[in-house]
């Protein structure tokens, strides 16, 4: 009788801390970057700054969006560890950079450099910080 009360308890409970684990691996860690949104208003501001067509707004697109993913997997460490954040975010940045000098004319590469905010509060500033 006690084992049947006992398998009765895990049954009910099981189902309630599962339920538990994913409401909490659906909040966002904080120092999130919302990938998606961000890369759609730095698109916003660089398609028609910079003037690219559409195969270099794809490819600039990706480049970006795969630098923010990449920086939401280390962005915790800005606070915990600066040193290895800047390690880290610098390669990040080295590898977009690369991407997008590919891509780009020296015109709106070079123009691109020039965009870079001086505070860290502007949008474009996630790129370069």
């Amino acid at each position: 009788m006690q084992k049947l009360f006992f398998l009765f308890v895990v049954c009910c409970i099981a189902p309630l801390l599962s339920f538990a684990q994913q409401q909490e691996t659906e909040t966002p860690p904080p120092n999130t970057i919302a990938v998606d949104s961000t890369t759609a208003a730095i698109m916003a501001e660089l398609t028609p700054t910079l003037d690219l067509n559409n195969q270099q707004a794809e490819e600039v697109q990706s480049a970006v969006s795969s630098y923010l993913t990449q920086k939401n997997s280390y962005n915790g460490l800005k606070t915990l560890n600066p040193t290895s954040y800047k390690k880290q975010n610098a390669s990040n940045q080295n590898k977009m950079f690369k991407k997008m000098k590919r891509t780009m004319t020296i015109r709106q590469y070079s123009k691109m450099l020039g965009l870079k905010p001086k505070t860290t509060t502007a949008l474009l500033a996630v790129l370069f910080f």
